[in-house]
């Protein structure tokens, strides 16, 4: 049975890692990589 997935929570959780990333690295620096990483999706 697939997981139930709030897809609201699961926007804001990424924008929230997408903003991480880029304060940290600057934003030329974004990827989909160190997004997933820092939302703990890998």
């Amino acid at each position: 049975m697939p997981k139930k997935v709030d897809r609201q929570e699961r926007r804001t959780l990424i924008a929230d890692a997408l903003m991480r990333v880029a304060a940290d690295r600057g934003l030329e620096a974004v990827s989909l990589c160190h997004v997933a990483a820092e939302a703990g999706e890998r």
